[in-house]
């Protein structure tokens, strides 16, 4: 755990924030694209956020691209704005992601809205650039088997949340 200060210009502290956790997603993963038709994707797992709340959440979608793959990872998520925390709450939503490997996955995705256009989805500079964005990436975290490279678009819910 470490702590979030903030200094003015002669590096006087101004104030300290909660402590901030890492970030990451736990998951279990599958995905199916087989090129010629849209597949599908599917995630169940555990997010925590900056603050130590954490939240179950499940994720589906559909993927584009030649794809099969099964297992669990392990990544880091990343504010889009450096002076903001991440809260369990903006993990709900909308998202795309790009995933390719054989064997280990490497991936990159990151939030949009329900309003994004078609565009905007496949185009990962436009991510994580909405209200409260995030991006999510990373290389080899996890096991299982991916073999291939796919887009996918997910909508992730907390079904236990009350």
């Amino acid at each position: 755990m470490t702590f979030l200060y903030t200094y003015n210009d002669n590096k006087n502290i101004l104030h300290n924030k909660k402590p901030v956790f890492k970030i990451k997603i736990h998951q279990a993963s599958a995905t199916f694209a087989p090129l010629v038709v849209p597949g599908f994707t599917a995630a169940a797992g555990y997010v925590r956020d900056s603050y130590g709340n954490g939240e179950l959440y499940l994720s589906y979608g559909k993927a584009n691209g030649l794809m099969l793959g099964i297992g669990g990872d392990f990544i880091p998520i990343k504010t889009t704005n450096p002076d903001q925390m991440f809260h369990v709450n903006d993990f709900e939503g909308y998202g795309n992601s790009y995933s390719i490997g054989i064997g280990p996955s490497v991936s990159y995705g990151g939030t949009t809205d329900v309003n994004t256009t078609f565009m905007q989805n496949i185009n990962p500079n436009a991510w994580g650039q909405n209200k409260n964005g995030y991006t999510t990436g990373g290389f080899g975290y996890g096991f299982g088997l991916d073999v291939g490279a796919a887009w996918t678009r997910t909508n992730t819910i907390f079904p236990l949340k009350k």
